[in-house]
């Protein structure tokens, strides 16, 4: 759940400000990338952020060695997985992604293959959200 928890963050742009629970780290200094590492009570997860070079905007959130398989099954296996973002509008004076697409990547085609698309409609919560967990 704390993966999701980092994929959903950029619908709410404040949970991303470093914290106690959230660092990020530069991919290198060319790159239009950075790594994010989520802690909480004693658990960590971490993903790499994708940016727009123009518009700043998240493009993409890439997590590798994610289980895939049954719920607290035996026989998951880790896979790369990805969250896209697009669609931007503004909320409260942020830019927020209003569309989400999450994908599995197939590693015998090396392609993404999405699995849900979401479009936001309302961001009721936004005001309780203010950059971190409990």
């Amino acid at each position: 759940m704390l993966l999701r928890y980092l994929a959903d963050s950029p619908c709410f742009p404040t949970a991303l400000l470093p914290s106690h629970q959230i660092t990020w780290e530069a991919i290198d200094n060319n790159s239009n990338a950075a790594r994010c590492h989520l802690r909480d009570h004693g658990k960590h997860v971490s993903g790499v952020f994708e940016f727009d070079p123009v518009k700043g905007h998240v493009v993409r959130f890439v997590a590798r060695d994610t289980p895939r398989g049954p719920m607290g099954g035996s026989h998951a296996e880790e896979m790369v997985w990805v969250r896209r973002y697009g669609g931007y509008g503004t909320v409260k004076g942020m830019q927020v992604p209003m569309e989400l697409e999450s994908c599995w990547v197939d590693a015998s085609k090396a392609e993404e293959v999405p699995y849900v698309r979401m479009r936001l409609v309302d961001v009721g919560c936004f005001d309780s959200v203010h950059g971190g967990l409990s």
